[in-house]
């Protein structure tokens, strides 16, 4: 908690302040409950901006001489992780929830299920990239549709949009969609289990493994 306030002396874990910094509430399906991210991001985060810290303040030294304690905080770095989320909250008042696997904001920016059960994700989130989404799926009509002629109008017909998006998705496996978005420039992602992420090609390619 840092090394001053009210909860300086508190004992902290990656739970709690996954929970207490809010990120914990905005995590899950949407109406349903909150859940911890499935990878230690409070104790991540806190080693980071830890290095960020000394980084910085071995700089200063070289520049002043001076030395510099580095204060992190775990639920610091956690409340600086609630970004756009925390934006949204304070221009308009309303309390985010969980988001699932898409997005409160752009409606082509979410996972979908192809034919054999695997799920992709797609951010279409240029007209260029909605214009190679509507062509790849076969649903060319809706570009011309004035529901979803411009972002803002696909954001607030998106109930109407999804099933769409949906529906057409079930028509060819997984690798197929990856193979034919990635050909028409829209950004495209298997949703890989750890296995199949360490045998991805590029996380070999860059030795992660």
């Amino acid at each position: 908690f840092g090394q001053d306030g009210p909860d300086r002396d508190r004992p902290a874990y990656d739970m709690i302040v996954q929970a207490l910094s809010g990120g914990m509430s905005l995590t899950g399906e949407r109406g349903g409950r909150p859940v911890r991210a499935g990878v230690p991001i409070g104790d991540i985060a806190a080693g980071m901006y830890g290095a960020i810290g000394v980084l910085a303040a071995l700089q200063e030294r070289d520049r002043t001489g001076q030395g510099r304690q580095v204060d992190v905080a775990m639920l610091d770095g956690q409340v600086s992780f609630l970004s756009y989320q925390a934006s949204a909250y304070f221009v308009s008042g309303d309390v985010p929830g969980p988001q699932g696997s898409s997005h409160d904001f752009i409606p082509t920016y979410r996972s979908l299920t192809a034919g054999d059960g695997r799920d992709v994700v797609i951010t279409a989130n240029t007209e260029r990239m909605w214009k190679g989404l509507c062509e790849v799926l076969g649903l060319d009509p809706l570009v011309d549709d004035p529901r979803f002629a411009t972002a803002a109008l696909r954001n607030a017909n998106r109930t109407a949009l999804a099933p769409l998006l949906e529906r057409a998705f079930l028509a060819r496996p997984a690798e197929e969609w990856v193979r034919l978005l990635r050909a028409a420039g829209v950004p495209v992602g298997m949703v890989n289990t750890i296995d199949r992420a360490l045998d991805e090609p590029q996380v070999r390619h860059r030795n992660m493994v």
